[in-house]
């Protein structure tokens, strides 16, 4: 006796619709927190998410409230239950004064987080921006949280929110360029800043309590965005600010930020951000400016970034080829309803073409990735520093995966559904021995299969950097506008 088996019943690939595409900085190799930890090596603090260097001042003034609103609450126990909520206030507060201000250009709330959101509000007869209209997750992505990690590694705040010695020394220095005494004061005066921070405190704390938020004309409004606005640091706050960058343990951030300002390394960028994607723009600066300039020196720190950069070129090199590799199975089962059998796809020759070429490429970067892994014990402050074994992981990956086209598939098929399983998730691709399954929302509908190119597939810190230093007033460069926005 025979049955037929009806399969209809079963979930079915869907069509492809771009509409469903999930963020383009999702990461199905799981190959970022390599990449994040080789970047944390040459601009130690600094993450692809921080752009303006006043972030580091507000960070400073809105831990400064909440120390305002614990000194003067009735009780202990309830100025300390309000410190977070009371910085986070401080900080929406913060954003909102901005957004009343669009006549000043973009320069002055450029990549703000939360910008559009306070600007809704305030277009919404200026409802009140609480939590719950404000960022999710305001803690991690409002501006104080982007740039607290930074804030954190030059010691202007400590890991529970209090001011640390540069947080007093960056505070001291805005109060006397903005005529403001009394910032620091650790008890209220008569002081013009004093007198502004309790105010601000004071207005925050009723925010928590009643629910309160100022009208249009709160004199505090104007004062917070003169005094705050991103695009006008002044020289001593500037001034502060760079030494603070410059002041890391291994002198490493100092020196690349240096290289940075140089006036051929400056024209290179200028002409790249022009021209050329992120990842472009940051291999053409590491690899064709900053590897020249420190090649050949006998200085201990020019060796780890020379050390450095190429292992950066390395990783990226084989992540990128793999990561292609992933993205070509996509488009390929976009292009046959969402399924096919591993040997359907083997046996296609536009494809198959691909994955030989892949893995002609794949084998010579694998070896200088090996080879440089290998060399590590002689640089001991860049492997102090960064967790090596993404690297070492990725390469034993890359080894396997030369082998062959066939090994090659297995092998990025293999990484991305233990990479999803470890995060909790389903894949993109779903397997059921020798076949293939598109998940809807996952695929790629362009004309030609996606290729490599000579850019780096992750951010490597290189525009942030630049987007620090044009606030800083060290080099003239073009606002960045793309990538990350500001929500």
């Amino acid at each position: 006796m025979t049955f037929a088996l009806h399969t209809d019943f079963l979930p079915q690939a869907t069509p492809y619709d771009p509409a469903e595409d999930p963020p383009g900085g999702v990461d199905p190799l799981g190959t970022l927190s390599g990449a994040e930890s080789l970047a944390e090596v040459l601009l130690p603090g600094l993450t692809a998410r921080m752009w303006r260097a006043r972030l580091l001042t507000w960070a400073a003034l809105a831990v400064r409230v909440a120390e305002r609103v614990v000194e003067t609450a009735s009780t202990a126990e309830d100025g300390e239950s309000y410190r977070d909520e009371a910085r986070l206030a401080a900080e929406r507060f913060c954003v909102s004064a901005l957004a009343r201000h669009d006549d000043w250009g973009k320069a002055a709330t450029q990549r703000l987080p939360g910008i559009r959101l306070a600007r809704r509000a305030l277009a919404a007869n200026d409802r009140p921006l609480g939590p719950e209209g404000f960022l999710k997750g305001q803690a991690v992505n409002g501006p104080i949280g982007v740039i607290a990690r930074l804030a954190r590694a030059v010691n202007i705040i400590d890991e529970d929110y209090r001011l640390g010695r540069g947080g007093h020394e960056l505070l001291a220095a805005w109060e006397r360029e903005r005529h403001l005494p009394g910032i620091i004061d650790e008890r209220p005066s008569k002081n013009d800043g004093s007198r502004l921070i309790t105010r601000f405190a004071n207005g925050v704390r009723k925010h928590l309590q009643e629910s309160w938020w100022p009208r249009a004309n709160w004199p505090l409004w104007n004062d917070l965005a003169r005094h705050l606005r991103l695009d006008e640091l002044g020289p001593q706050e500037t001034d502060v600010i760079l030494r603070l960058l410059a002041d890391d343990v291994r002198g490493v951030r100092r020196r690349v930020l240096e290289l940075l300002q140089t006036e051929g390394t400056v024209a290179t960028y200028r002409h790249m951000q022009q021209v050329a994607g992120r990842g472009t723009v940051a291999r053409t600066v590491l690899v064709e400016e900053i590897l020249p300039r420190t090649q050949g020196s006998s200085d201990e720190i020019d060796r780890d970034i020379i050390y450095t950069v190429r292992l950066i070129d390395a990783y990226e090199a084989v992540a990128g080829l793999l990561e292609v590799v992933f993205r070509t199975l996509q488009w390929a089962l976009t292009r046959r309803s969402g399924q096919a059998n591993n040997d359907s796809l083997l046996h296609d020759p536009a494809i198959a073409q691909r994955l030989e070429h892949t893995t002609a490429e794949l084998r010579p970067d694998t070896e200088t990735l090996r080879t440089l892994l290998a060399a590590c014990g002689d640089h001991p402050c860049v492997s102090d520093v960064a967790d090596l074994s993404a690297a070492r992981e990725l390469s034993d990956d890359a080894l396997q995966a030369g082998l062959g086209p066939e090994q090659l598939l297995e092998v990025v098929m293999s990484r991305h559904h233990q990479v999803q399983k470890a995060r909790g998730k389903g894949p993109w691709i779903a397997r059921d021995g020798q076949q293939w399954t598109l998940m809807p929302g996952f695929g790629d509908n362009r004309e030609e299969p996606p290729v490599a190119d000579s850019g780096y597939l992750h951010p490597m810190r290189i525009r942030n950097a630049y987007s620090f230093l044009r606030d800083l007033r060290r080099v003239s460069t073009e606002i960045e506008s793309d990538g990350e926005e500001e929500s």
